[in-house]
């Protein structure tokens, strides 16, 4: 029997026996897959530095690669750290059902283990890491900083070390366009899902899951490495102790089209969610409709209805030019739009109608359109160019749609916004 699955069953025996998370010293820590297909080991390295690796079938796709962070003042959170400690282990093994999707019914299988680094000086973080058989993904978790309750990160030194200067489909922003390029040739910091394609075609993928309260994450090649990458936070993290970041996430497959298969593992790694009726939300296709007039709302309606969509939206304007911040998105501006006439010939025809709410009268309005909107019997908003990347913004984001939510209106979120 392997000693990481010895490691592993004797832990769970332990805490069944007696109900206690087991304090553990150990060089390294391995956690497999339920199948065996990915691995991830945890471990301390020169100069103590916290440090991981990735293997998928056997083969090292993530080669040892450092933890850790920079907080405020030049604080060093990446090395002089002791051996592993404080070992705790898990298993699921469980379906559930999405609200919607690609599939009807989604497998949540792996295995995980939880470990924990420190320092002499009081400094530690545990890192907490799961093996699924479509992928691996970790996550720090902090209870308590050099000082007070709250921690000041000023950068993320997650590596992502590869054996090789792989291709690598680089793009710089969400809605940009990919180009395929040596990785020793990326000079900027890149999107994520993050896909390079290995020399016999296999395919390797960095991505983040349950971003919430966080910078956003993208990957930039080292300028001393030509086979490497490392995180890049889109600004400071300020955050109320105790600290979960987001899941970073490595896939790999023979093909493109297996990524895309085994999708479902970033929805394993998101919360479950929390509204109980979910009868209203209702996904489907929508038309845009750019007159902003009452009889375009209707032909709009009717084209819906004709070629099987389920939705139309008013763009921008409707309420008046969205660069202004005196433009109330309460009342209807536009001239020839009885929007209340057309909201009634939608019902009747079974179409829901979205509205175009530019970023500017959200983050002012937000709370007095909602009970407006419901009370219109709107069926959706479009978050129109929402600002984005920052610990502040993606906040507000998140906050902006549960409070949507809770009026049972669904959001379309436009521009530089990735879902994770």
């Amino acid at each position: 029997m392997p000693f990481t699955l010895r490691f592993f069953l004797c832990s769970v025996l332990l805490t069944v026996l007696f109900g206690l998370d087991q304090v553990v010293s150990a060089k390294s820590v391995t956690v497999e897959s339920p199948g065996r297909k990915f691995a991830i080991e945890l471990s301390t390295r020169k100069v103590g530095r916290p440090t991981y690796r990735v293997l998928w079938r056997g083969k090292e796709i993530i080669q040892p690669s450092g933890l850790g962070f920079m907080l405020n003042g030049e604080k060093d959170w990446t090395k002089g750290f002791g051996p592993l400690m404080e070992l705790n282990v898990s298993e699921s093994n469980y379906s559930w059902k999405p609200v919607w999707g690609e599939r009807s019914l989604i497998h949540d299988r792996y295995r995980g283990a939880t470990v924990a680094y420190s320092r002499e000086d009081g400094t530690a973080f545990k890192l907490e890491a799961r093996a699924y058989d479509e992928g691996v993904a970790f996550r720090y978790v902090i209870d308590k900083g050099p000082s007070g309750d709250t921690l000041h990160i000023a950068s993320e030194r997650t590596e992502f070390q590869f054996g090789a200067d792989h291709d690598i489909w680089a793009v710089t922003s969400a809605q940009g366009k990919y180009s395929k390029i040596k990785l020793s040739e990326s000079r900027h910091n890149l999107e994520r899902p993050c896909v390079l394609e290995t020399a016999d075609g296999k395919v390797i993928a960095v991505a983040e899951a349950a971003l919430v309260d966080y910078a956003r994450m993208r990957v930039r090649r080292p300028d001393d490495s030509s086979t490497a990458l490392v995180s890049r936070l889109h600004g400071p993290v300020v955050s109320k102790l105790p600290l979960t970041t987001p899941w970073r996430v490595i896939m790999a497959g023979d093909t493109a089209g297996d990524l895309l298969e085994n999708n479902h593992l970033i929805l394993n790694l998101n919360e479950p969610s929390k509204i109980a009726d979910t009868s209203w939300i209702k996904p489907g296709k929508v038309i845009r409709e750019v007159s902003l007039s009452t009889q375009g709302g209707k032909d709009c309606v009717d084209f819906a209805v004709e070629y099987g969509l389920q939705y139309i939206e008013y763009d921008a304007g409707w309420y008046g030019p969205q660069g202004k911040e005196e433009s109330d998105a309460r009342t209807v501006s536009r001239r020839g739009l009885d929007l209340q006439e057309v909201l009634k010939y939608a019902k009747h025809h079974g179409i829901g109608v979205f509205l175009y709410v530019n970023r500017r009268h959200l983050e002012s309005q937000l709370d007095e359109l909602l009970p407006v909107y419901k009370s219109w019997g709107i069926a959706g908003i479009k978050y129109g160019f929402v600002q984005h990347g920052s610990q502040k913004w993606t906040a507000w984001m998140h906050d902006a749609i549960r409070k949507t939510a809770e009026y049972e209106m669904l959001v379309d979120v436009h521009d530089e916004y990735r879902m994770t």
